[in-house]
């Protein structure tokens, strides 16, 4: 049997905010109280859809009913809702008035391209070596990635070498200490 054709690779996901339904009920709840307070236009519009607020209007309301919250006071006695479901109107509010249309969707970074994968350095016909093992993400080794070397120490933390040459030039000093095996 064949299927209709759709195209929603790249769109959100809207079934998702399902999954919270108590914080949407207490959110709704709250935007219902809030049309009392502030009745709709005469055209039947809800007050807050006329926007025009600046965004700090909507950020101190949600950091006034965070630091409620912070000072343990669960619900705002204005409205009878939770201070969270009173945040959750503010940012929510401040990004449809304010944001939406206003700034162009910013697609999030590329993935970096992973490091190349380690490999035990050889040195001497042994592995060289910091106390106990060659490094496999454990303390205590070297590494070497592309063109840089990773020693681990036992004692935790790692430093990078950009060359083979730099990283001897440690040993050399006296900085590094490498064990043949």
């Amino acid at each position: 049997m064949s299927q209709a054709s759709r195209h929603n690779d790249d769109k959100p996901a809207l079934s998702e905010v399902l999954l919270w339904p108590q914080a949407l009920t207490e959110w709704v709840t709250h935007a219902e109280r809030g049309r009392i307070k502030y009745p709709d236009t005469s055209d039947g519009e809800p007050n807050w859809t006329l926007g025009g607020k600046p965004d700090s209007e909507y950020l101190d309301a949600a950091m006034r009913h965070l630091t409620a919250m912070k000072c343990g006071i669960e619900y705002d006695a204005e409205s009878g809702t939770t201070h969270a479901a009173a945040v959750l109107w503010n940012v929510a509010t401040l990004i449809e008035c304010n944001y939406v249309g206003r700034h162009p969707r910013v697609e999030p970074a590329p993935e970096p391209n992973p490091e190349p994968e380690p490999e035990a350095v050889s040195e001497g016909g042994g592995w060289v070596e910091i106390g106990r093992g060659v490094h496999e993400n454990k303390p205590g080794g070297v590494e070497r990635r592309g063109e840089r070397y990773r020693v681990a120490f036992d004692q935790g933390g790692c430093h990078d070498y950009a060359s083979r040459k730099d990283m001897m030039a440690a040993v050399d000093a006296g900085a590094l200490h490498l064990d043949l095996v």
